[in-house]
């Protein structure tokens, strides 16, 4: 996915300040991959979607988890925001 395609995503489902750290977290991420010689799109892209699963809540986020074989340990079920990072 472009850049901008992944701007606009995160800009229609995050809040403000989700957005805000994002951006920062965007960043970064194109720092360290130029720093260490590395991929800045794939740096880039992997900074955009790591707190997608955010959008998710609760219910919803242990149901889509466990459809995809993503809870592992019984901590999932006490606090499934956890989950959001898988």
């Amino acid at each position: 996915m472009m850049e901008e395609e992944l701007q606009i995503l995160m800009k229609e489902r995050f809040s403000k300040k989700r957005y805000k750290h994002l951006l920062g977290v965007v960043e970064v991420a194109r720092k360290l991959s130029l720093h260490w010689d590395e991929n800045e799109a794939i740096a880039v892209e992997a900074a955009y979607l790591h707190d997608y699963g955010k959008i998710y809540k609760g219910d919803d986020l242990l149901r889509l988890s466990h459809a995809r074989h993503l809870v592992t340990d019984d901590i999932y079920l006490k606090y499934p925001e956890l989950l959001h990072a898988k």
